[in-house]
């Protein structure tokens, strides 16, 4: 069971939570931030590149991430929606990388683990 010989993961980390009140790619799960966790889980796996949309608190975001090798996509039109982030993210890793996948992740599902995400990439 092996990936595609070049799987880019797309983490979607742009949004704004509103309803939330807080950044939710920054809260903290067992001492990790969720976008530290997901980009974490996707470096292990068989992805071959990650690649984080972010908007809102982009900088803060891009501290977060800084000892990563994810590469950090802006999109600055991250208050239009989910749509635009996803867009942004397949272009940006289409445009560098040209992959065989992409892996959508989105950044508040903690549960998602480097094995899960292999076993996504196998079946």
């Amino acid at each position: 069971m092996t990936a595609s010989p070049d799987t880019v993961a797309v983490v979607l980390a742009a949004g704004g939570s509103r309803r939330l009140g807080t950044p939710k790619q920054l809260l903290r799960w067992h001492g990790v931030s969720l976008v530290r966790r997901a980009v974490a889980a996707a470096q292990a796996s068989q992805c071959t590149a990650v690649y984080v949309v972010v908007g809102s608190q982009a900088e803060h975001v891009a501290a977060e991430l800084a000892e990563t090798d994810a590469v950090l996509v802006e999109n600055p039109a991250w208050q239009q929606g989910l749509s635009g982030s996803i867009a942004a993210g397949v272009r940006a890793a289409v445009a560098d990388r040209d992959p065989a996948a992409l892996l959508l992740m989105l950044v508040d599902q903690p549960h998602v683990s480097e094995a899960l995400l292999d076993h996504l990439l196998a079946v």
